[in-house]
């Protein structure tokens, strides 16, 4: 979660930055072991110096036959 925030923040202002806080995590459903993760981060507010980070994660099991029946997890 913090590598693609930071990610999202270091390729909108194109310089190195750091995360001053993360707010909690709460998942409703677990994430089995050997599921497949995908993270997504964009930067949805921008201040003179700050920026909030936005996160959706999606995951899968390859158990399923179908892996178009995903999990979402959305943090602002």
């Amino acid at each position: 979660m913090t590598k693609a925030a930071l990610v999202a923040a270091s390729r909108l202002c194109r310089k190195l930055a750091v995360l001053a806080s993360s707010e909690r995590l709460d998942f409703h459903h677990p994430v089995r072991v050997g599921a497949i993760v995908e993270a997504i981060a964009r930067v949805v507010a921008t201040g003179r110096s700050s920026m909030t980070v936005g996160f959706s994660f999606q995951w899968a099991r390859p158990q399923m036959r179908n892996l178009n029946v995903r999990k979402r997890c959305t943090i602002l």
